[in-house]
């Protein structure tokens, strides 16, 4: 995919609806604008929440992401909270829709706001969609892998 697309950033969608991530409002009141942050908060909740956990590309297209991303961190959104990165990537992917594209959420599989019930974590450590989807990257966000960190040494 990659290669098929060169300028362009693929990412993977969490299993939240548009605008019901809870944690758009935490990681956005820190942003010093209060202009910024109304708008910011406005803008990720319109969109699908990707998360900026795994991306894919080129050295050029992760470079135009990375570059625009620290000038975000370092202007508009200056203050944001959680590192910055979820915020900054929903900016360049919302102001640049032709420089990404969705992939399946196999490539960034994150563990949380997903229903338990539609995957298994095996005692190895190997994650399986009950509905057959390949799991390539298990995205373990906000700590949800933790219990099973020992299993996953062993």
């Amino acid at each position: 995919l990659v290669r098929a697309h060169p300028d362009r950033l693929l990412v993977a969608r969490e299993p939240v609806k548009i605008g019901e991530s809870p944690v758009i409002v935490p990681w956005t009141d820190h942003i010093i604008d209060p202009v910024a942050q109304r708008e910011t908060r406005e803008l990720l909740s319109a969109m699908p929440f990707i998360n900026a956990g795994f991306a894919a590309g080129t050295a050029r297209a992760l470079l135009a992401y990375l570059r625009e991303g620290d000038r975000l961190l370092n202007t508009i959104l200056k203050g944001v909270l959680h590192w910055g990165d979820q915020v900054a990537m929903g900016h360049y992917l919302h102001h640049n829709p032709s420089a990404w594209l969705e992939i399946p959420d196999g490539w960034n599989y994150c563990i949380i706001f997903r229903n338990p019930w539609t995957y298994h974590i095996h005692p190895g450590g190997r994650v399986e969609s009950l509905d057959g989807s390949p799991v390539r990257v298990v995205h373990g966000n906000g700590r949800t892998l933790e219990p099973w960190v020992m299993s996953f040494a062993s």
